[in-house]
């Protein structure tokens, strides 16, 4: 800073441990005017300032003193040198595992500001100041929310800094994997995308060695419809959505599993909600595959795409010949026995059907093909046109709506 501005700074400093929260308020405040203005942080007055901000985001009784605290360190952050960094994550990371309850949310969003704004050139500083922190974070049982907020937090730093961490990607990888067989689907869901911001980063042994591991799971689970092997069929997605091509090896093993899982639309044990999100969570795998791996899918198109028509038209609680039949005939004279078969059905109703996120994820796999292999649009056409045509009666209107897009583009 020049010296005014540093000289500002000071005397705010002075007043930002001031006994009135409202002068504390104001103090910080003025420094983020100060802040803003396009100048360096010499390392003296950087440490005192981190040091203030710290002591404010740890201590004080104010949340308006805090939230103005937090976004001097987001304007810190661009400008601190290695050991700032260093002395500010890991106070952080050590509160935020280890620290009181009411302030939790404070330190993650302290710790989300320095992932997001530190210089890159100081990235290689913050991984080794918070890996360890986070890592045991993750690895605890005892709190749920320590275990969430570092799972979040390490999914942003291996999106920003994942190259950075090579040294501990296998430690990583073995502290969340397990994750995934977690009973409680919030950590499960954080898990799944910790994981894809992990892969596209790890080496090729590792990131075969992941991928064995998340396919052993299913494989061992291939009579189940439960959430364990739908959150491992999702990572295998994700996975897919993050690293491209380089899956492309393991698509003979996986496509056949994952039609394997979507059974046949006829079939009772699948027509429940988990069936219903079992089998769009394989469908937007096929999508990600489709999309990511063009060529190593290649010899697998013809078979998904049929799956997709198949279940494009999946609506095994409606009846559209019935809804044809009342247009033609009118309505019938004595409606008694249908109210009485009706009432057999208990408190069913379409807000309780979610067979359309089925019918959605097979509009989206179709609409993948064509945008990642043009040169099969004849094909698509001949195997989809006439039942995307045919599904514009589709009674949900998101659904239809995508339906209608889909055409669109097979007609462009």
């Amino acid at each position: 800073f020049f010296s005014m501005s540093a000289e500002t700074i000071h005397r705010l400093l002075e007043k930002a441990s001031h006994w009135d929260k409202d002068e504390r308020y104001m103090a910080f405040s003025d420094i983020c005017e100060e802040l803003q203005k396009d100048a360096k942080l010499d390392h003296a007055l950087g440490s005192r300032l981190s040091k203030a901000i710290l002591e404010r985001l740890e201590k004080d009784s104010s949340n308006d003193v805090q939230s103005v605290a937090v976004k001097c360190l987001s304007l810190v952050a661009g400008r601190a040198n290695a050991s700032q960094v260093s002395e500010i994550s890991e106070s952080l990371a050590s509160q935020l595992v280890g620290g009181s309850e009411g302030m939790r949310d404070v330190y993650s969003i302290g710790l989300r500001t320095l992932v997001r704004d530190v210089p890159k050139d100081t990235g290689t500083v913050l991984c080794s100041s918070l890996t360890e922190s986070l890592v045991k974070g993750v690895a605890q049982d005892d709190v749920l929310d320590v275990k969430l907020e570092c799972l979040d937090i390490l999914a942003e730093l291996l999106r920003r800094f994942g190259a950075l961490l090579t040294a501990e990607h296998e430690r990583v990888m073995g502290t969340v994997l397990p994750q995934l067989s977690s009973t409680v689907a919030s950590v499960r869901k954080r898990a799944t995308n910790v994981v894809g911001a992990l892969a596209v980063s790890l080496a090729d042994p590792l990131l075969h060695r992941m991928l064995e591991s998340l396919l052993g799971h299913i494989e061992s689970s291939a009579s189940s419809v439960g959430e364990g092997v739908r959150t491992y069929i999702s990572t295998i997605g994700m996975v897919s959505s993050t690293v491209g091509y380089r899956m492309g090896a393991f698509l003979p093993r996986v496509v056949p599993l994952f039609i394997r899982f979507c059974g046949d639309p006829e079939e009772e044990a699948l027509q429940s909600d988990q069936g219903n999100d079992l089998r769009e969570t394989c469908l937007l795998a096929f999508e990600s595959f489709v999309l990511r791996c063009p060529s190593h899918v290649t010899s697998f198109v013809d078979e998904i795409l049929k799956l997709a028509v198949t279940f494009l038209s999946f609506d095994p609680n409606y009846s559209y010949d019935e809804e044809e039949g009342e247009e033609e005939g009118g309505e019938e004279e004595d409606g008694g026995d249908f109210d009485d078969e009706y009432d057999d059905y208990g408190d069913f109703s379409a807000d309780d059907d979610t067979s359309w996120k089925v019918r959605r994820a097979a509009s989206k796999v179709i609409a993948a093909v064509i945008r990642a292999r043009p040169e099969l649009l004849s094909t698509v056409y001949a195997v989809c046109g006439p039942q995307l045509v045919d599904r514009l009666k589709e009674r949900e209107e998101n659904v239809r709506l995508d339906v209608l897009a889909v055409l669109a583009e097979l007609m462009r």
